[in-house]
């Protein structure tokens, strides 16, 4: 037996934006009269700011919590302040990392006057709500589509390339089968609506996608089956493609059935008309699911110059009824669903698909309805077009797009390259930065029973966000390899993640409390306000990642938190001298539970990341390959990393 162990050097940094406490922000200083009212002035001037700012805050967390995005005038004030920070100016950072930031800089312009543009009455915060509340009430359909499944529809129909040439390809391959089944039955005499050519523009989108996609701006027959082998490649190499498309059909079922009914027709008249589209309106009684879909549909065409979709609906719908009503196409509508399951499960099968293919182009009754299809397939082509082609979604695509090949590629060569040296700009720059904006951070209340006779509720916790970063951050990386060269016994591989934080020191003002203890017959009960001062907190955490772990991708070994001194004070109470007598148990009995607290909200953290994790690194797996054991938790950040370069090349 052999056993191999690597450790990797550890890392320390210290936060340039780390704003130390002072003793004279908690203790009086004696000075002149004329200067202690002064100062006294101005220190209540100060409290009484930050209370009030305090309570935005606190408010505005609520907000988000139910689903509540900030107006589209703080979204502006956000990123005007992330974009005249500081430290992004003061600190020198690499030629990479500048150019990088210049990105972001004109990104976040054009986020701003997108704003403007293509939100102004806050849909998009209107959708993200409805979609929210949908879920918490349960008011959702099984056919109903998820908020972060619209998000995803949404971003990848408006600025996604590649998708949006996945779904001209999809469209190509049918307008070819449709070519061929009018060529059959008219005696090679079917050209016409059918034969139309493409746009320019997405002829060049699926020459990008695949360069044998496309020769002579048509599909021949030998073509077909190579075609849609590569749109099941694409699909199976990016999972969120295939959620996507799944979502965007059903988004099109729920237009479709909510724009027969007989309210939205009424809308749609006064539409024409020139008044507003209000789906809101508390007289349709429309859930919120349904909300947060037509919501969707009103965004995209938004980003689509303005483009009607029900038109399209409509005739997608009644295509839809002819096929319920006809039950030669039903059939046929009802393998392909069956083949295309197959095919994501088990693989490509060219002889099913041939026969598929085949039998549409036999079958007299498709002809007879292959213009209204192609008429729809032409349509689709256009909208997709017109999604490409809006200013606003070009720009930001071409920003993503540089900021992208800022940080992967080489600027020489074109060859893709992990950068180090920007990790160090951005740990520097962007993320002191983002904390700078952080001015206060509410924390939820919480219930300190050390007995049945003695119980606390502490709220009005609020943290100053300029001393929120410790004073010092450390990471330690340990990397185990064993290894049996003389048996047939597996490797193992564990990887370890140390990071420790240290002397994070802040302060909490107006922290309310009640408290109840019972005596016998006696209870003494008590309402205030305190000040608690939080002196060197460490926290520590340690993460594993074991191959021969399959339910998880990483698991917490420990989570220790630690304060080196709590300070509390009480500022209005009833009982003063009791809190005297006892302020050493107390303080005790809240540092306990803050601690507690801190290491159960950080274990929830991590335990949530690697569900995520482990469900998209698992949806990434072969079914095939669902008992093979995984690699290292390193092999596997590294495959993601070359999945991504990958997708970037093409």
């Amino acid at each position: 037996m052999a056993t191999v162990y690597l450790a990797t050097r550890s890392d320390s940094y210290n936060c340039p934006q780390r704003v130390p406490l002072t003793e004279d922000k908690v203790q009086p200083v004696v000075r002149r009269l004329s200067q202690q009212s002064e100062r006294r002035q101005s220190e209540e001037r100060r409290k009484s700011i930050a209370s009030l700012e305090k309570a935005a805050v606190a408010e505005q967390f609520a907000f988000i919590q139910q689903g509540k995005l900030p107006t589209n005038r703080q979204i502006h004030s956000i990123i005007s302040r992330f974009l005249n920070s500081d430290v992004i100016k003061e600190q020198p950072i690499s030629e990479d990392g500048q150019h990088v930031l210049r990105d972001m800089h004109d990104l976040l312009d054009v986020l701003q006057r997108a704003l403007d543009s293509k939100n102004p009455d806050e849909l998009f915060q209107s959708m993200i709500f409805h979609a929210k509340r949908a879920t918490e009430l349960q008011d959702m359909e099984p056919s109903g589509v998820k908020l972060l499944t619209t998000l995803k529809v949404i971003r990848h129909c408006l600025f996604d390339s590649r998708f949006r040439s996945l779904l001209s390809t999809v469209l190509l391959v049918a307008q070819g089968i449709l070519s061929k089944n009018a060529a059959r039955h008219s005696n090679g005499k079917g050209k016409g609506v059918a034969d139309r050519t493409l746009p320019e523009d997405i002829v060049e989108d699926l020459r990008g996608l695949d360069p044998n996609l496309l020769r002579n701006n048509s599909v021949n027959e030998g073509d077909l089956i190579s075609h849609l082998k590569n749109i099941f490649d694409i699909v199976k190499e990016n999972p969120e493609y295939k959620s996507s498309l799944e979502a965007l059909l059903t988004l099109v079922v729920i237009w479709t059935i909510r724009l027969s009914s007989q309210p939205i027709k009424q809308l749609s008249i006064q539409n024409n008309a020139g008044k507003a589209f209000d789906y809101t309106n508390p007289n349709l009684n429309i859930p919120d699911w349904e909300l947060a879909a037509l919501e969707a549909k009103r965004i995209l065409e938004r980003w689509s110059r303005d483009i009607r979709l029900d038109p399209f609906i409509k005739d997608l719908n009644n295509l839809a009824c002819i096929v319920k009503a006809d039950e030669e196409l039903y059939d046929l509508y009802i393998k392909a669903r069956i083949l295309i399951h197959e095919t994501l499960d088990d693989g490509f099968n060219k002889s099913s698909w041939l026969s598929f293919i085949q039998e549409i182009q036999d079958s007299g009754v498709v002809n007879s309805y292959q213009k209204m299809m192609t008429s729809l397939i032409h349509e689709a082509q256009s909208n997709i077009q017109a999604f490409k082609e809006d200013p606003l979604s070009k720009e930001i695509s071409q920003k993503l797009q540089s900021i992208y090949q800022r940080l992967w590629y080489t600027k020489w060569n074109g060859i893709a390259t992990l950068k180090p040296h920007l990790l160090d700009d951005f740990k520097m720059t962007l993320l002191p930065a983002l904390i700078e904006q952080i001015k206060y951070v509410p924390l939820p209340p919480f219930t300190i029973r050390e007995s049945k006779e003695n119980t606390m509720v502490i709220s009005n916790m609020v943290l100053t966000g300029d001393t929120l970063m410790p004073q010092t951050i450390e990471l330690k990386l340990d990397d185990n390899l064993r290894f049996h060269p003389k048996s047939r016994i597996g490797s193992i591989s564990v990887q370890s993640l140390l990071l420790n934080l240290y002397d994070i020191e802040t302060i909490m003002e107006d922290v309310k409390f009640q408290y109840k203890r019972k005596v016998g017959f006696f209870d003494i009960t008590d309402l205030g306000v305190a000040t608690v001062h939080i002196h060197g907190l460490k926290l520590s955490v340690k993460v594993a990642s074991n191959s021969m772990d399959k339910l998880h991708r990483f698991q917490i070994q420990h989570c220790f938190c630690h304060i080196n001194k709590l300070d509390i004070r009480i500022k209005e109470s009833k009982h003063g001298n009791f809190y005297k007598v006892f302020n050493p148990v107390l303080t005790n009995v809240v540092k306990r539970q803050i601690t507690k607290e801190i290491e159960n909200k950080v274990i929830g953290i991590f335990h949530k990341g690697d569900e995520k994790l482990t469900k998209h690194l698992g949806g990434r797996r072969n079914s095939k390959n669902k008992d093979k054991r995984r690699g290292s938790f390193f092999s596997q950040v590294a495959q993601v990393v070359n999945h991504k370069f990958a997708n970037g090349l093409k």
